[in-house]
Order: structure tokens, then sequence, then C-alpha cells
């Protein structure tokens, strides 16, 4: 009997004291609860901070790490858990059925666990939040295809001055200008290829974009942001684009620009290159036939590209056309022929390389009464890569007057110094310039028509003082 009452005596206990605890812990669930929903907040609005920072990163061609995506993914899970707590309902603190507070204990332990992990999320989000380029790093340089410059010493002495321009931190915007065909592309290229190392060395990148006559502010957006591995939204503004890529150029010690066949002002403010105080940031250079565009991008040095000069062109008509010009009978009519191109690069290259390997002198006597003639024959690639290059700086002209009083000098024979008195008188009296001005603002206004011409290239300096061909 005694054994009896002992062993009830001891399970009475146990079973108080099992009570007790149970009590207890259902006495602190409200509390619980409470502390669970406050540090969920917490848990919610490092989330949210995550979210933002990583959306702001997608656009800027960048994707989360999966210790990112994981820590996310397990916020979502406890999110998911607590919405199903709320769902039962919290624990009541009122008076409830002995039978009920075997559940209402075990709905306790699992708010007590649900606390636990939240703190333990919270505490993980100290990691800073990596992010990992989705594609892969761009280069410093990236390597043009183009045609060599050895040999030609005159633009490997220009290729040289542009370097030390470049590399002069007083200077941040650089022009190259000359007519159409005259090589300043070829000579850029280059410049982005010998001085591959020398340019990574200097600049974090170094950005490619041909800007052509037809080209757009978004459309220099968009190559520029293919360049800095930047993605844009459908719809994003141009504005924000602007910022965005004003962003990241920011982001790089030095940026070197290029912007080749330029046409027109570019406001590089609006595209998102940095500017004002931050334009040591980024260093331009640009190629334009105009001087005008150089006036108007307030460019801090200019350079002009020349035509070659006779030697230096016969080097580089001989390179093109390889040794069938320096046939004995040949020589004379090809060096002919290479008069004609009047030191142009562009046009030397082209005609020579059409009469590479020809042995036979009367192909390159037909060659130079075609050019004596300069009549495009229909789809031959000389009038592909040089005349129609030559008409869309005469078709750019400003005014049909300037085209008027271009073709006037045609009347002159090719080559010839004209005067610039005497091509002014002509124009009044064509009607070219306005006759109702005293002669002062006539010869004014011819004065500033000659200089027009010359800041679009199609007009040079002449031998002498005064005249211009």
């Amino acid at each position: 009997m005694e054994l009896v009452v002992a062993a009830t005596a001891e399970i009475t206990r146990s079973l108080i004291s099992f009570v007790i605890s149970r009590t207890k812990a259902i006495l602190k669930s409200h509390r619980n609860v409470v502390t669970l929903q406050d540090e969920m907040k917490k848990l919610t609005e490092h989330k949210n901070s995550i979210r933002e920072a990583i959306a702001f990163a997608r656009r800027e061609g960048k994707s989360p790490t999966l210790e990112v995506n994981k820590w996310l993914q397990d916020v979502e899970e406890l999110e998911r858990d607590m919405d199903t707590m709320l769902d039962d309902g919290p624990a009541s603190s009122s008076a409830a059925p002995c039978w009920n507070i075997s559940s209402r204990y075990r709905q306790s332990r699992r708010t007590v666990k649900r606390l636990k992990r939240a703190k333990e999320l919270i505490s993980s989000c100290n990691f800073q939040v990596m992010l990992a380029d989705r594609k892969s790093p761009s280069k410093a340089v990236q390597r043009m295809a183009t045609e060599s410059l050895a040999g030609q010493e005159a633009a490997l002495e220009t290729l040289k001055r542009i370097m030390e321009l470049i590399n002069d931190d007083h200077i941040n915007r650089i022009a190259v200008w000359g007519m159409g065909g005259v090589g300043k592309t070829t000579l850029l290229a280059n410049l982005n290829n010998l001085y591959e190392c020398s340019l990574a060395e200097s600049f974090d990148i170094v950005i490619w974009v041909t800007v052509s006559k037809d080209s757009d502010l978004v459309t220099i957006q968009s190559l520029l942001a293919e360049r800095l591995n930047l993605e844009f939204e459908p719809g994003e503004s141009m504005q924000c684009r602007a910022n965005r890529i004003y962003r990241r150029l920011m982001l790089k010690r030095k940026s070197l620009l290029i912007l080749d066949d330029v046409w027109e002002k570019i406001d590089l403010k609006d595209v998102g290159v940095p500017h004002g105080d931050d334009q040591a940031k980024c260093k331009i250079v640009l190629t334009t036939r105009s001087f005008d565009v150089c006036r108007d991008m307030m460019t801090d040095r200019e350079i002009k590209v020349h035509l070659l000069r006779e030697e230096a062109a016969w080097d580089l008509f001989v390179q093109s056309a390889g040794d069938a010009a320096m046939v004995r009978d040949i020589e004379p009519v090809a060096r002919e022929i290479c008069k004609r191109c009047c030191g142009l690069p562009l046009a030397i290259k082209t005609v020579g390389k059409s009469m590479r390997n020809k042995r036979m002198i009367e192909l390159w006597k037909d060659m130079l009464r075609w050019l004596k003639l300069v009549v495009p024959s229909g789809g031959s690639c000389i009038e592909r890569e040089v005349h129609l290059p030559m008409k869309l700086s005469y078709d750019s002209l400003p005014s049909k007057i300037h085209q008027s009083c271009f073709l006037f000098c045609s009347l002159y024979p090719g080559n010839f110094s004209i005067k610039e008195s005497e091509l002014i008188q002509c124009w009044i009296a064509d009607g070219l310039i306005d006759k109702h001005q005293t002669i002062e603002e006539s010869f004014n206004s011819g004065i500033a028509m000659i200089e027009n011409l010359k800041d679009s290239c199609m007009l040079e300096q002449g031998d002498g003082i005064g005249t211009v061909k």
C-alpha cells in the first residue's frame, strides 16, 4: 500500500511539474507572439532593402549571389509559416479546458522556434550584398579591325601627338577633323590598337561609339550601355538612362570615350557623360568633318588630318596596288592615277586595290581615262567607297547657296590656287551673295562663306596667302 501511495505521490508531483512548466510556456506565449511580430517587421524591412538593391543592380547588368538568394528564400519561408500561424489565431490568454493545454503548449513552442529563426535571419543579414556580373567583365580596351599605318610616317606622327594630348591631364576634349576619307577613323582605330597597353594603364575603360550622320542620343546611349554592361528597362526615359550611364562612368577611375564621325553637336550631359567638375573622369576624343562641330563641342585641342603629300601618297598607292604599279611601262600611268586621287587615303587605297596585281597596261590606261572623266560607274566599289562619302559631305552643307558657291570652284583647274578676292567677286556677279549690301558687307559675307567651306573640308588653304583650292 505504501508503494502505491509513494508512486501516486511521485506521479502527482511530476504531473504538477509538467502542468506548471507547460502553463509557464503558455503564459509567455502572448509575449513571444508580440516579440515575434516585432522581429518579423525588422526582417521585412531588411528584405525590402535588399530587394531594392537587387532591382537597382539588375539595371546595372548584375544579379544577386547564391548567398543572397538563399537568404531571401529562407525569409519568404518564415513569412509563409507566420501567415499560417496567424490564420490559426493567437494563443488565448483566457481559461481553457485542461485537454487544450497540450495543443496550446505546442503552439507556444512553435512560436519560440519562429522567434529564434527570425533572430537568426536578422543577425545573418549583416553580410555585404555581393552582386555578381551576369556578363563577363568588359576588357579595358577592345581591339578593332583596321588597316595598318605601317610606312605612313605623317600618320604615325599625328598618332603620337594625339596620344600625348590624351595623356595631358589638363586637356579633356580632343577633336580630330578633316575631310571625308582622309583617314580619321583609321587613325583612331590604330591609336586604339597600337597603344592598347598604354590606354589600359591610363583608363579603366575605352569606349568606341560610331555616331554617324543619322544617329540620335538614344542610339548613342544604347551603344554606351552595351559597352558598360548596362541593361535598360523597356520604356525607361532618356533622362533615367543618362543618370545610370553617369553613375556607372563615375564609378570608374577614368574613362576614354571615342566618338567617331560626329556630324553635329552632341549634348554629352543629355547622354550621361560626366561634365562640369566631373568631366576629368571621362576624356573625350571625337572625329568630325566640320570644324563647327569642334566649336560647338568646346574641344580643348583640334588636330586637322591633312591630305597626303605626293611621295607619301605614292607609297600608300604601291602598298595597295602591289608591285604591278612598279612595272616599267605601268609606273608612269600608275603615278598619274595616284595624282588623280589628290592625296586622299581612302581614294588611294580603293583605286590601288582595284588595280592590284593587274599587269596589262591597257587596264591601267582605262582606269586613268575613267578618273579623268570622274564619272562613277554604277555599283562599283570606287563609287561606294569614295564618291558616296564625298557626296555626303556636299549634301550636308548648310544651304543650297553653300553648295552653289562650292560648285563655282569647279570652273577652275584642279589643284589650282584660287584668289579669295576674285572668287568673292565672281560669287557677287553670279548673284550668290546679296547685291544689296555695301561692298564691305558683301566682301565680309564672301569671307564667311569661304571659311565655312574650309571648316566643312570642302575647300583648303591654297599655296599662297589669300588663296584656296
